[in-house]
């Protein structure tokens, strides 16, 4: 493999990580109420942060869902 390759590769996982990471921000800090209301109103800072290393590697399964089933709402816990 060439270093121009390798570099190529981690180009490229640096930019999905960091789109992650925005998307992840996002997601905890605006969008927390668009999944479950319940978590939104009731989540302290950790496990916003518990879930964010999650968020960061399925970012993309994480846009989907938002994006392609606006009026579907996961309800989670009791309330």
């Amino acid at each position: 493999m060439s270093t121009e390759l390798a570099s190529a590769i981690w180009a490229g996982a640096g930019v999905y990580a960091l789109i992650g990471f925005v998307v992840g921000l996002v997601m905890i800090t605006v969008l927390l109420k668009r999944v479950s209301k319940g978590a939104a109103t009731a989540a302290p800072l950790q496990f916003r942060l518990l879930i964010l290393p999650g968020l960061i590697g399925l970012w993309p399964l994480v846009l989907i869902v938002l994006f392609t089933r606006p009026s579907a709402r996961v309800e989670g816990g009791s309330s």
